[in-house]
């Protein structure tokens, strides 16, 4: 079981609000002896028993209904799951669409593979498991600039299992609301009983968070949707954000500062080597160690060699699992001379 919004967790300590009620304004009963009032006290004992039980009754029904309505709002999925397969959902005709999440955090190498590799083999799992003549499909991947691939569902397996496994990494910004959307909208085109959304992702906080938009959609959306979270252990990821190069004018011959900033985008302390390539000459490397969150800034100097336009880039070569954001380009221009126009209210314009 996982809570698609783990969050509202949070508010089962508002559970304990009953209870605590309950002491605050329990009374104290103050005790006056009157002999002859023997057989008034035992029917106020019974009296005050019946009370007792009441009071806890209602006691846990209050702490009940908080409880009940955070995991609800906490929206609790579970998955069945046979050794080394997912189970069907049931025997009825299915329509089934998978929203494979293959943004570029979903190229995270975990155990010598891509985590998007692990979710096609999830999603191709799955396919494996439903057999039926009448079952239909569609794939949606959220970050292609095309993200449906079906709109209209197919009986055509086939069609959808090399969809899936032709499956890449886009470097495009993901769109789970609009995916989420889309799913809707193609299923609501089929007739038959039972029609789910099977999303497979690893959950970023940067998907997830962002967008209140998603998490309004998943709640009202028609048709049940299983997430699966498909995600690495900590890992190491660092990216080279940018490039800072001098301004001033500069000429063949003239040493230009190129300085390529590195960021810890991870929880974890990198070692990183950072290497800078300017037309197609490696002209540093450098080790860096770099703090959780933390930015630096990395020195590269190099002589122009000659006028024109120069690229290059700078990479991290080593100490990082996520391979997508490495590298970064830049672009400077050298000129050979410069033209000067000069202007004066005596005489017409002219160039030195």
């Amino acid at each position: 079981m996982i809570f698609t919004n783990a969050y509202f967790l949070i508010g089962l300590i508002f559970a304990a609000i009953p209870l605590i009620l309950h002491l605050i304004t329990k009374k104290q009963i103050k005790i006056l002896k009157f002999p002859s009032l023997i057989f008034i006290k035992k029917a106020m004992q019974k009296e005050s028993r019946k009370i007792r039980i009441t009071e806890l009754l209602l006691l846990i029904i209050r702490t009940l209904i908080i409880v009940f309505l955070v995991l609800s709002l906490a929206k609790p999925v579970v998955f069945y799951k046979t050794p080394g397969k997912f189970s069907a959902v049931s025997e009825e005709d299915k329509s089934i669409v998978f929203i494979l999440d293959n943004s570029y955090s979903m190229g995270l190498i975990s155990e010598g593979e891509s985590l998007l590799k692990k979710s096609k083999r999830i999603a191709l799992r799955i396919m494996q498991r439903i057999t039926g003549d009448d079952d239909s499909f569609s794939l949606i991947l959220t970050s292609d600039m095309n993200r449906v691939k079906f709109y209209d569902l197919t009986f055509n397996k086939d069609d959808v299992i090399a969809n899936i496994q032709d499956a890449k990494i886009s470097y495009l910004r993901d769109d789970l609301f609009g995916s989420l959307q889309d799913a809707e909208k193609i299923l609501d085109k089929s007739n038959n009983p039972r029609r789910i959304i099977y999303l497979i992702t690893d959950m970023q906080k940067n998907i997830f968070m962002r967008d209140e938009r998603f998490v309004y959609q998943y709640i009202k959306n028609k048709y049940p949707v299983f997430i699966i979270k498909n995600s690495a252990e900590q890992r190491k990821n660092s990216a080279i954000i940018k490039h800072q190069i001098s301004m001033k004018l500069n000429f063949k011959g003239d040493t230009v500062a190129i300085q390529p900033i590195v960021k810890n985008f991870s929880s974890l302390q990198n070692n990183l080597i950072i290497k800078s390539i300017i037309n197609n000459e490696a002209v540093n490397q450098k080790s860096i160690p770099l703090k959780p969150e933390q930015k630096s800034m990395v020195n590269v100097r190099y002589i122009i060699s000659r006028a024109g336009y120069l690229g290059g880039y700078s990479e991290i070569t080593d100490g990082d699992d996520l391979a997508y954001d490495n590298r970064n380009y830049f672009l400077l221009y050298v000129p050979k001379s410069i033209n000067i126009m000069v202007k004066d209210t005596q005489i017409e314009l002219f160039y030195i």
